[in-house]
């Protein structure tokens, strides 16, 4: 159950690509500054995956950047909510 004041269409497109998530939910009378600053630090899936290749090459953990950029995007939400 969703509020009404969300976007959940620019919110999905955020979690997976963050200059199109932030532009649907800026595109609408109703975005979000929390929203928009967790979707930003979140990074989007699309850079998590060239990120990843880079991280894998190198031997880096990609489960510990995605836990880390996953905590990112949720404190600068609940941080902007403030």
């Amino acid at each position: 159950i969703m509020p009404e004041n969300i976007n959940l269409r620019g919110v999905m497109y955020g979690i997976l690509e963050v200059t199109n998530g932030s532009g649907v939910l800026t595109g609408t009378k109703k975005a979000s500054l929390p929203l928009l600053c967790g979707i930003v630090s979140w990074g989007g899936f699309s850079i998590h995956a060239q990120s990843a290749a880079f991280m894998t090459e190198k031997g880096l953990s990609v489960k510990k950047y995605l836990l880390g950029k996953a905590a990112q995007g949720i404190l600068a939400f609940f941080i902007s909510s403030i």
